[in-house]
């Protein structure tokens, strides 16, 4: 697994992102990417077009999300 952290040069910080590479032993690979807000840490999630079927709740939705 490796762990990048990206910076931006001579810009203000607004976000820090983590890139995190796995390889499987059969060769193949996934990445994943961790973007923080800067001062909170706070995990920042761009927000979708849509969001797959299995993702619709049909019990015990919260109520903003109906």
């Amino acid at each position: 697994m490796a762990e990048q952290e990206s910076e931006p040069a001579s810009a203000p910080q607004e976000s820090i992102q983590y890139v995190y590479e796995f390889v499987f032993p059969d060769g193949s690979t996934k990445e994943f990417s961790v973007r923080l807000d800067y001062s909170t840490l706070n995990i920042v999630t761009e927000p979708r077009a849509s969001y797959p079927p299995w993702t619709a709740l049909e019990f015990c939705q919260c109520p903003g999300a109906r």
